[in-house]
């Protein structure tokens, strides 16, 4: 996911929430989905760091 998307969820999520059809709350999770995936890619590669 790119950071385009990511910055569009963070700033609009109402407006996202309207124009797509889907509830507040979902939108909410997706970024809750968002935020943990892009958590988890940071601490892999940190922990990558580790493995060689």
């Amino acid at each position: 996911m790119g950071r385009t998307r990511t910055d569009e969820f963070r700033k609009d999520p109402v407006r996202i929430a309207l124009t797509s059809g889907l509830t507040e709350g979902q939108v909410g999770l997706i970024r809750w989905v968002i935020i943990i995936d892009l958590w988890y890619q940071g601490y892999l590669k940190f922990a990558g760091r580790f493995s060689k």
